[in-house]
């Protein structure tokens, strides 16, 4: 069983969200409400939108790993012949949502405490089977209460040349996995789909 993250991570990220819930509260509208234009460019800095538009190697593939919806951090995990296993922690800042000044905190907070991007974009081989997982597994400041989701894997072989989104993406009480062929970013095709219960934890271990 994958260790849930740093009590120190959950700690810092929930003084910054409730920041930025009383900023929020005190306007009654989210940012996104409030300056829709720049709402989407925070969005698409944040989230590997501009990743997605780069020259691609010959013989590879570009993913876009990223999570969406809530602050909870994702595991991903990549396995392609290239190289041996990558991992990397992703978690969404609340760009475009919250204020500006608050999200770029938090996303501050998320890499200083703990080493989270925002988004990750892993080049692969083309042509070969990749096996990509997603799993969050967390805990409060106190580690009485915390719970998890996933994982959720998805295996393909991307195209030369092509771009990926990987998306966890936060729900109620679930989460789901969106993977789509973003070479286009303006005009994504979805590939896969699927999803998972959210379990909640009276005690994490």
């Amino acid at each position: 069983m994958q260790k849930p993250f740093s009590s120190r991570y959950v700690t810092a990220l929930s003084i910054l969200s409730c920041m930025a819930l009383l900023q929020a509260c005190s306007a009654g509208k989210n940012y996104s409400e409030i300056n829709p234009e720049d709402a989407q460019r925070q969005v698409r800095e944040s989230n590997g939108y501009k990743e997605l538009k780069k020259p691609i190697p010959a013989g590879k593939s570009r993913l876009v790993l990223r999570s969406a919806g809530a602050g909870m951090p994702v595991k991903f995990s990549v396995c392609d012949p290239s190289a041996p296993c990558r991992e990397w922690s992703v978690a969404d800042s609340g760009q475009g949502v919250l204020y500006p000044k608050i999200a770029r905190m938090v996303a501050r907070a998320n890499r200083a405490v703990g080493g989270t991007l925002p988004y990750a974009p892993p080049l692969v081989d083309a042509g070969k089977t990749v096996d990509i997982s997603a799993f969050s597994d967390w805990a409060t400041s106190n580690s009485h209460s915390g719970g998890q989701c996933g994982p959720l894997n998805f295996r393909f072989v991307p195209e030369e040349k092509h771009a990926y989104t990987v998306e966890f993406r936060w729900e109620a009480s679930i989460c789901r996995l969106l993977v789509h062929d973003a070479t286009d970013p303006d005009a994504p095709v979805s590939l896969m789909e699927t999803k998972g219960d959210i379990q909640a934890d009276s005690a994490s271990q």
